[in-house]
This record gives C-alpha cells, sequence and structure tokens, in this order.
C-alpha cells in the first residue's frame, strides 16, 4: 500500500531502534494492561473454586487455539508490522489488542457458572469505582502539591495562550501554522483557539499538507523552548525579513500551585504581502 511504502521510506530507524521500540511498547502495554487482566483473571479463578450459587450449565465458549489466537495475534502482529516498516510504536498505540485478554484467562482458568462470574464482576467494578471516586479528591491534591514531578508540568496552555496572542498582534490574519519543539507544537495546536495546522520538525516531507506557498501565504509561528538548538535552527530556515522574535517565560498555574518556568523563543513569521 502506498501509504505504507511511504512510511517505511520515511521513518529512517535503525534495526537497534526498532528493537529497543518494540521492547518498550511490550512492556508498557503490559504494565497498562496487566491490572485488569490479574484482576480478571482472579475473579475467575474464584468463580471455579466457589461452589455455591453454579447453574451447573456449560457456557458455550470459543475453542482455546482460536480464543488465543485472537487475544495475542493482534500483539504480535504490531511488534512484527513495527520491526518490518522499522517504524516507531508506543504502548498507547497497542491498548486495543488487549481487549481479548480478560476472556481468555476466564477460560484459561476454566470458570463455569455465568451468574456467579457475573455477580462477582459486578461487585468488583463497583467496589474499584466508589473506591477511586473517594479517594481522587486525595490523590489530585497529592500529585499537585506532593509530587516531585509536579514542579516538571509543562506550560502548555500557557504557550497556546501566549503564541497566539502574540501572532494576533503583528499580524491581521488568523494563526495556519505552527511549528516548535517537540510536544509545544502539537500542544499549540490543540489549545489555540485559532486552531492552526502541526508542522511536525518543520520538515515538508512528513507533513504533507503543509507548502512552501502555504507558509508563504499564511506565515508561520514557530515556539521553541530556548535551549532547543534543533528547533531554533529550523526556525531560522524559514526567516524573512519582517520575522520577529520574542523570547518570554512561562509556568503552569493550577490551584496556587505553581511549576517550573519555562523559557521559550517564539518566532512570527508572518505572510508575505
Amino acid at each position: 500500500a502506498p501509504p505504507l511504502q511511504y512510511l517505511a521510506g520515511i521513518s529512517g530507524q535503525g534495526w537497534d531502534q526498532v528493537g529497543a521500540y518494540a521492547a518498550d511498547t511490550l512492556v508498557g502495554a503490559v504494565e497498562m494492561n496487566l491490572g485488569v487482566v490479574a484482576l480478571v483473571g482472579l475473579v475467575a479463578w474464584y468463580s471455579r473454586h466457589e461452589r455455591t450459587g453454579l447453574s451447573g450449565h456449560a457456557e458455550p465458549s470459543l475453542p482455546g487455539s482460536m480464543l488465543a489466537t485472537l487475544a495475542l495475534a493482534p500483539l504480535a502482529l504490531t511488534i512484527m508490522g513495527g520491526v518490518a516498516l522499522r517504524t516507531r510504536t508506543m504502548p498507547e498505540m497497542i491498548i486495543g489488542t488487549f481487549a481479548l485478554l480478560p476472556l481468555l484467562m476466564i477460560e484459561v482458568f476454566g470458570a463455569r457458572g455465568i451468574d456467579l462470574l457475573c455477580r462477582i464482576s459486578v461487585r468488583v467494578a463497583i467496589a474499584l469505582t466508589v473506591g477511586a471516586a473517594a479517594l481522587s479528591p486525595a490523590i489530585g491534591l497529592a500529585r499537585a502539591f506532593l509530587w516531585a514531578n509536579a514542579m516538571k508540568i509543562a506550560p502548555y496552555q500557557e504557550a497556546a495562550k501566549e503564541a497566539t496572542k502574540l501572532w494576533h498582534e503583528r499580524t491581521s490574519q488568523p494563526l495556519s501554522y505552527v511549528g516548535g519543539s517537540d510536544w509545544y507544537e502539537n500542544a499549540i495546536a490543540f489549545y489555540s483557539p485559532d486552531r492552526p495546522h502541526v508542522f511536525v520538525h518543520f520538515d515538508y516531507a512528513r507533513n504533507l499538507w503543509v507548502t512552501p506557498e502555504a507558509i508563504a501565504r499564511h506565515g508561520l509561528l514557530s515556539v521553541c523552548v530556548s535551549n532547543d538548538a534543533v528547533c531554533l535552527a529550523a526556525t531560522a530556515g524559514f526567516a524573512t525579513p519582517s520575522t520577529t522574535r520574542t523570547e518570554v517565560a512561562l509556568a503552569h498555574r493550577f490551584w496556587g500551585h505553581l511549576a517550573n518556568r519555562v523559557d521559550f523563543v517564539i518566532t512570527i513569521i508572518p505572510p508575505r504581502a
């Protein structure tokens, strides 16, 4: 398929990188889904050994080999696809591949009596939901004021607001294209009320929706962290005589909590006349 050929052609990943990404993906996906699978396995095991309230009727089920294939093949194919195309995969991309693992665990433990299994599952789900809701305020406050990484929360919304404001102060057109340091470019596209297009890594080959003509017609906003030399150098390649650069310092604020300050260089390349 042409999209896959294109993806393989521009990935530029080495086999060592792909192997590391595949391992990280597998570990991350297992971590994110292990709790659910373990809980279902525990419920199924309990159902198998609980003798009261059993219906006594065998429940229809898929053959074990077919169920195992349906449950495990998506994970294996995702890893194999990433290796074959030498593309980076992330744990979030394969959350959906674990959809049938709970059913596989029920089959492995040989749970019987669907009514009993249903009652146990509903009780466990209610207990977890109520418990999580009761603890969520305390967890939220602890993460905001006691968690060490709370000071490192990036000012994504603040950067989007400030960059959009500067753009409108210096141009008469809505913001259409934005590039910048990793994560900030996407954050500005998401949070900015102008809903601009993202110019990822300032690379036309990776952004087929961006063309030199479009940049000349609509202009370009760049938001680089002040010590991001790669972003600053890429931005300089698009500079024009009317380009302006502004240095700002921003920090994320939430309920009186102030995270670490981040210094930015916001470059505005206005549309050409």
